[in-house]
């Protein structure tokens, strides 16, 4: 049977109805300066806002709250709010009294999170916009928009599944919905049961073509390796908050939230070697070369040398010394380091707000560790 009808008959099956509406305040007009009353008053519809779609729905809502930038100070966030974060890392579920409280944690906040149920999904922008995700046809009562000015983004966008191709005839495909893994093989054909799910979707599943691997990270429950051929689990590393990682000669580099990278074989899942950083930021930027911070630096790292080559005062990227300084890339090209990401400036007004910078800075210019 033609791999090309195999995938279209699956995309068709799999991909679900998605309607995101992008809310923003009535009230809140463009370039006007706002008194702290007047904040206070926006954050009160906006919370009451989302506590009555969460009642609408019916649901047990969730928070997972991810890590906060290293580079961010915001003084706006309180004690109490670094302690919601300690308590939503993990993908918890909300009780009624503390929903309030997490909202405003991402009003008043520059933290990257997301309050979710099985049928939506809410998140927060800087510039006081909040983006609703409605699933499968689930309706909300419009009358709670009156005060809200409401685009809708997308009212057909579908989300579609994982595949992966490799080899002429060789494609894996995952559901988000079930974590069911298929391996497609000249028409034959191999499913089995795996963790993966859309929170895991940012990361995609490794795939380790000598050993015949597919390794899924997990931020909830760490690593896991199937094997594709006979679809049964060949080892679990309970090793949880993983975010960024990269395959690199049978080794898997992850950030690890507040640790640092683990290197760890594929072939077994033994950490190799743990390297001390602040667990925020990794990048791989050559072949064999990675960029992640520590101690207000970011550390150039030799993969084939095991060993550090550079470090650059993260100083020398945020010139403008700003509040917040988020960086979202980075590639390397020649003798360049190339930053882009977001940035807030240093002294806190209202009416400012998170903006785009590219930075290229020349990697001769700073230390080589020998």
């Amino acid at each position: 049977m033609d791999l090309t009808l195999i995938l279209n008959n699956i995309i068709k099956d799999v991909t679900h109805k998605m309607i995101s509406y992008v809310i923003r305040d009535k009230k809140l007009k463009k370039n006007k300066v706002i008194d702290e009353k007047e904040k206070l008053e926006i954050e009160k519809r906006y919370i009451d806002l989302v506590i009555c779609i969460c009642q609408q729905l019916k649901e047990d809502v969730h928070c997972k709250i991810f890590q906060k930038n290293s580079l961010v100070n915001d003084e706006n966030v309180t004690k109490k709010m670094f302690a919601l974060y300690s308590n939503y890392q993990n993908d918890s579920i909300i009780p009624v009294g503390e929903l309030q409280d997490v909202i405003k944690l991402f009003l008043r906040s520059y933290w990257i999170g997301i309050i979710y149920g099985k049928n939506f999904k809410i998140h927060f922008s800087s510039s006081h916009k909040i983006y609703v995700d409605i699933y499968d046809d689930v309706k909300i009562d419009k009358t709670i928009l009156n005060g809200f000015y409401v685009d809708i983004l997308n009212l057909t966008s579908n989300i579609k599944d994982y595949f992966i191709k490799f080899g002429k005839n060789n494609t894996i495909y995952f559901s988000y919905n079930t974590g069911t893994c298929k391996y497609m093989n000249d028409g034959k054909e191999k499913e089995f049961e795996t963790v993966f799910s859309i929170y895991n979707s940012q990361y995609p599943p490794i795939i380790n073509k000598e050993k015949q691997q597919v390794i899924i990270v997990s931020y909830e429950k760490g690593l896991y390796c199937y094997n594709y051929e006979t679809g049964k689990l060949v080892w679990r590393l309970k090793i949880k908050k993983i975010h960024d990682n990269y395959f690199y000669e049978n080794k898997i580099i992850c950030l690890i939230e507040d640790k640092g990278i683990a290197v760890i074989d594929a072939s077994n899942s033994e950490v190799l070697q743990n390297i001390e950083s602040n667990g925020n930021i990794l990048f791989k930027i050559s072949s064999d070369e990675i960029i992640y911070d520590h101690d207000e630096n970011l550390i150039i790292y030799d993969l084939n040398l095991n060993r550090e080559k550079y470090v650059i005062p993260v100083n020398k990227i945020n010139t403008s010394n700003s509040r917040s300084f988020i960086i979202k890339n980075c590639i390397r090209k020649k003798d360049y380091l190339i930053f882009d990401g977001l940035e807030y400036p240093k002294y806190f007004s209202f009416r400012k707000k998170l903006h785009k910078f590219y930075r290229k800075i020349k990697i001769n210019n700073f230390n080589y560790k020998k």
